[in-house]
C-alpha cells in the first residue's frame, strides 16, 4: 500500500469506528463482540464501493449461518422487510438503505423483462427493422437485434465498446418506435449521469437524425433535448421531485453511460418511471463502475450473451438473424445485447487490440501491442516515478495554446484534443500534482496568486442544482469585459456561468480516470503511479484506453501495468444473484 492508500485508509478507519460505535450503542446491552467487528467491515466495504458484506468471507472460521444468527440476535440486525438498520439476506449483510435500493432495482427488471408487443403488430415491426437495418440476409446485425429487443420489452440494455454504434442504434429504434406509434402522444426522454455525457448523447442523436430512412414528421418527433439524470428526476438536495407516488411523465426513457450510475441513483430512476414506461440503458459494462457504491450495469450484463428459445423464435418470425447465440433459460438474457463491431477502429488498430487484451486480462498480449511497431497509435513511455520533465515536454506545449484561442466553442473543442488521465488523485503522478505543475507552467505563477486566467480548464467538484452543474462537469475559463466566466458544453449548446457563482471546482488539465467517463479525446495520456495501488485495476485501464479516438500513450513501467491488467475489480452485491441465480 502506498502513501496515498494509507492516508485514505486512516480516514476510512475513523469513519468505520464511528459507524461501529453508533450501531453498538443502538444495540445496547444486546450487542455482541461480533457486531462491532462486522459493522466496521461493512463500513469499509461500503467506502470501497461494495453494496453489502459477504459473511462467508469474514467469519474467520465461524460458519456464515452461525455468524448470521449471532447478529440476528441483536435488535439492530433483521431479515428483509424488517425496519432495522442492518439486513441479512442470504449470505450478505446490508445497510437497510442499500438493501431497499437493490430490491427495488431487481424487482423493476424482473417485472419488465418479458416479451410485450405494445400497440403494433409483428409484421409492422419486421418491415421497419428491415428498412432501418438493411443488410445481407442471414447475416447477424447486432444493432438490429438490439433494436428488436428494446422494442419488444419494457427493459433492455445495449452494451458495447467505443465506436460500436450504441447511439446510432438508439436513434434508429426511436424512429421505429415513433413510426409504430404514429398519431399517439408518446413522450421520450433522454438522460445521462453528467452534463458532459448528456451533451454528447444529444449531439450524437442530432447527427444520426439526418441519415435515418424516416419521414420529416418522424424526425421532428424525435427528442431534441438530453438532460442529466438529476434534472430528469428533479433532484434537489438529494430528494427527487418524481417517485412512485409522483411518477415521471414518460413512455420511453434512454439512459446513456449507464455504467456510471450507482445503485441508489438507479433505484431512484426506476422508482420514478410509470408502469407503462420502457427503459433502455446504454453503456459499456466493461468500464469502471460508478464512484459511489454499486456496479449495476456489470451485475446485469455479467453473465454473457445468449437468448431464450422464445427469443430465437421471435427473431425467426421477424426475419432477424442472431447466428448461433447460446440458449439461455432466464429471459433477462433476451434484454441484454452487446454490440460487437467497432466502426471507429479496424482490426489492426492498436487502440482496439490493446483495449481488448486488457479487457481479457492478457498482460503479455497488451505489452506486445504496446511494443508493436505496426501499432503507431499506442505506445508505452517508461519513467522513474518523476514525470515532471515529461509533463513539461509532452503536455505543456499543447495546453499553452488553449488560452490563445479566442472562440469559446473552439476552446471547448480543444479540450477534447488531449486527455491526461491519472490513476490516482494525489502523489507525484496524481491528478492534483500534474495540475499544479501545468498551472504553474501555463500561467507562469502559482494558482494561489491568480487562480483564474483565460484558457484554464476546470472541473466542477460538487453539485449545484440551481446552476444545473454537477460533480465532474468540465468547462473552460474565459474573460469578457474584465469578468471571468466558465463555459460549459450543455444539452442546449454553449452555456456561460459567472465564475464567482461557480460551485467548488479544480483545474482540469489532468483528471482521474473515474472522472473521464463520458468523455472522449483525440489523444489520451494514461499516467500510472510508480508503485502499485489498490485502485489500479483492469477496468480502470480499459476505461482510460477507450477514451481515445486516435492515439494512446501509457506512462509507467511494465510491472505496474502488468499488475493492473491482472487485477479485476470485483464489487460485492446481491443484484446478480437476484436476477440470475434462480434459473441459470
Amino acid at each position: 500500500m502506498n502513501d496515498i492508500d494509507e492516508s485514505l485508509g486512516h480516514e476510512a478507519n475513523g469513519l468505520e469506528r464511528y459507524f461501529s460505535d453508533f450501531i453498538q450503542r443502538l444495540a445496547g446491552e444486546q450487542s455482541c463482540a461480533e457486531l462491532g467487528t462486522v459493522v466496521s467491515q461493512l463500513g469499509r466495504a461500503r467506502a470501497e464501493g461494495h453494496i453489502c458484506l459477504d459473511l462467508t468471507t469474514i467469519s474467520g472460521g465461524m460458519a456464515a449461518d452461525k455468524m448470521g444468527n449471532l447478529l440476528l440476535a441483536t435488535p439492530v440486525v433483521g431479515l428483509p422487510g424488517e425496519g432495522v438498520p442492518l439486513i441479512i439476506d442470504g449470505p450478505y449483510l446490508y445497510l437497510q438503505r442499500y438493501h431497499q435500493a437493490e430490491t427495488l432495482v431487481a424487482d423493476f427488471i424482473k417485472g419488465r423483462q418479458g416479451f410485450e408487443c405494445q400497440g403494433f403488430t409483428l409484421p409492422e415491426l419486421s418491415h421497419a427493422l428491415a428498412r432501418f437495418f438493411p443488410g445481407p440476409d442471414q447475416q447477424c446485425d447486432w444493432q438490429q437485434v438490439a433494436a428488436m429487443a428494446a422494442l419488444t420489452r419494457r427493459f433492455s440494455v445495449i452494451s458495447g465498446g467505443p465506436g460500436t454504434g450504441k447511439t446510432t442504434t438508439v436513434a434508429k429504434l426511436l424512429a421505429i418506435h415513433q413510426e409504430l406509434h404514429q398519431g399517439q402522444d408518446r413522450v421520450i426522454r433522454l438522460a445521462a449521469p453528467t452534463g458532459k455525457a448528456a451533451a454528447r448523447l444529444q449531439e450524437s442523436i442530432q447527427q444520426a437524425k439526418a441519415h435515418l430512412p424516416a419521414s420529416d414528421e418522424v424526425r421532428g418527433e424525435l427528442p431534441h433535448e438530453t438532460v442529466t439524470i438529476h434534472r430528469l428526476l428533479g433532484l434537489s438536495g438529494g430528494r427527487p421531485r418524481y417517485d412512485r407516488h409522483h411518477p415521471l411523465i414518460a413512455d420511453l426513457v434512454v439512459i446513456d453511460e449507464a455504467s456510471m450510475v450507482d445503485l441508489p441513483l438507479m433505484a431512484q430512476l426506476m422508482d420514478a418511471l410509470p408502469a407503462q414506461c420502457n427503459l433502455i440503458l446504454l453503456g459499456d459494462h466493461y468500464q469502471l463502475s460508478s464512484v459511489q457504491p454499486g456496479a449495476v450495469l456489470g451485475d446485469i450484463c455479467g453473465r454473457g450473451q445468449g437468448f431464450s428459445e422464445d427469443f430465437h423464435g421471435l427473431a425467426r418470425d421477424l426475419g432477424v438473424a442472431i447466428g448461433d447465440a447460446p440458449r439461455r433459460k432466464n429471459t433477462l438474457a433476451d434484454c441484454i445485447i452487446t454490440l460487437r463491431t467497432s466502426h471507429r477502429f479496424d482490426e489492426n488498430s492498436g487502440i482496439r487490440r490493446l483495449s481488448e487484451a486488457v479487457n481479457k486480462g492478457d498482460s503479455d498480449g497488451a505489452l506486445a501491442v504496446l511494443a508493436d511497431a505496426d501499432c503507431p497509435d499506442v505506445k508505452m513511455v517508461d519513467y522513474d516515478g518523476n514525470c515532471e520533465s515529461l509533463v513539461e515536454t509532452a503536455l505543456y506545449p499543447a495546453f499553452a495554446q488553449l488560452g490563445k484561442v479566442k472562440n469559446k466553442e473552439r476552446q471547448l473543442e480543444a479540450l477534447g484534443s488531449l486527455g491526461v488521465l491519472c490513476a490516482l488523485r494525489q502523489g507525484p503522478a496524481g491528478m492534483e500534482g500534474i495540475n499544479r505543475l501545468l498551472v504553474r507552467l501555463v500561467a507562469g505563477h502559482d494558482s494561489a496568486a491568480k487562480p483564474l486566467y483565460p484558457g484554464l480548464p476546470i472541473m466542477v467538484a460538487s453539485n449545484s442544482y440551481g446552476l444545473e452543474l454537477y460533480n465532474g462537469d468540465t468547462g473552460v475559463i474565459i474573460e469578457d469585459d474584465g469578468r471571468f466566466y466558465a463555459c460549459f458544453a450543455d444539452y442546449n449548446g454553449l452555456r456561460q456561468v459567472l465564475a464567482r457563482r461557480l460551485p467548488p471546482y479544480s483545474p482540469a488539465y489532468a483528471m482521474t480516470v473515474h472522472k473521464s467517463q463520458g468523455s472522449e479525446f483525440d489523444r489520451v495520456v494514461v499516467v500510472l503511479p510508480a508503485r502499485s495501488s489498490r485502485v489500479l485495476g483492469r477496468e480502470l485501464l480499459y476505461t482510460a484506453l477507450t477514451r481515445a479516438r486516435q492515439s494512446v500513450e501509457v506512462w509507467g513501467n511494465k510491472e505496474i501495468f502488468r499488475q493492473a491488467v491482472a487485477t479485476p475489480v470485483l464489487r460485492v452485491s446481491g443484484l446478480a444473484r437476484r436476477l440470475w441465480d434462480a434459473s441459470e
